[in-house]
């Protein structure tokens, strides 16, 4: 009994943890107003996808370097791949661009997350200038203009599309786990009647 007891104070201690990362923080009120959560307060943790496994598997299943100049046009369907050792993840490539620089990138695909973020790594590279008090950029993601932020926290030097980015394109986002493959593509435009059922 003392041990279950034990257990379940440990497990209480390690949610009050979990959420303190989470909901802590200085809030932007309009971000905080829409979706609860601060940007700089969210976390994943991604121990088993560092970015060196990011860029190998960049160069090894979509064929550019991560992080690489491009002049190709942002299309879909996009094709992304679920990478194993030792959990699932799933990773799409994205082409980013500020200005006049345009990168093809790769990031992890979350549905969990409120937000879109690109790493330091990634900023730098489109040319703009990080320091510690930059948070939040407007780019161009994938061949539409939105609001991204600095990847923070346990991810800090991974690229991760969350809700922001399917919202912005309205995108249907699919997955087979037999063929291990994930597959992000437009959706048509809504008729009269599906808006009226809205």
């Amino acid at each position: 009994m003392g041990s279950l007891i034990m257990w379940l104070l440990v497990a209480a201690a390690s949610f009050c943890q979990v959420s303190s990362i989470i909901l802590t923080g200085r809030f932007d009120e309009d971000h905080f107003e829409k979706y609860g959560i601060d940007p700089r307060s969210f976390d994943v943790l991604l121990r088993d996808l560092p970015v060196s496994k990011m860029k190998h598997k960049t160069k090894s299943v979509f064929h550019f370097e991560y992080n690489s100049f491009t002049t190709e046009t942002a299309v879909f369907p996009i094709d992304g791949v679920i990478l194993k050792d030792p959990y699932e993840r799933i990773v799409i490539p994205i082409i980013v661009a500020h200005k006049k620089q345009k990168l093809h990138t790769a990031c992890l695909a979350d549905t969990g997350s409120p937000y879109t973020y690109m790493s330091a790594e990634t900023l730098r590279a489109l040319k703009l200038e990080v320091s510690a008090d930059d948070n939040e950029f407007d780019l161009n993601v994938h061949g539409l203009p939105m609001t991204v932020f600095r990847s923070v926290n346990s991810f800090e030097d991974i690229n991760l599309c969350g809700q922001s980015f399917f919202d912005v394109h309205k995108l249907e986002f699919s997955v087979n786990y037999r063929t291990r493959k994930a597959v992000v593509k437009k959706t048509a435009e809504l008729t009269v009647s599906e808006l009226e059922e809205l």
